[in-house]
């Protein structure tokens, strides 16, 4: 996984590492990020947001946790 700052416009695809507000809209951490959401979050003047982007690899942390739910010990 790789986490940092990015542009926002650029940030389309990653998932949003803090809660954001644009008026009155939350944005909760985890979100993956789309073209909509871009936009709302430029016009509320975020420059650049921290993201994670997952490697191939990886596994979503809500997915690996629903997997992990799963398990019968």
């Amino acid at each position: 996984m790789k986490f940092g700052m990015e542009q926002t416009e650029h940030a389309a695809g990653g998932i949003l590492a803090h809660s954001l507000v644009c008026g009155r809209e939350r944005f909760r951490k985890g979100k993956l990020l789309n073209e909509k959401d871009i936009r709302k979050l430029i016009k509320y003047g975020y420059g650049h947001v921290a993201v994670a982007r997952l490697d191939d690899h990886d596994t979503e942390e809500n997915l690996a946790a629903t997997r992990l739910s799963l398990i019968h010990i």
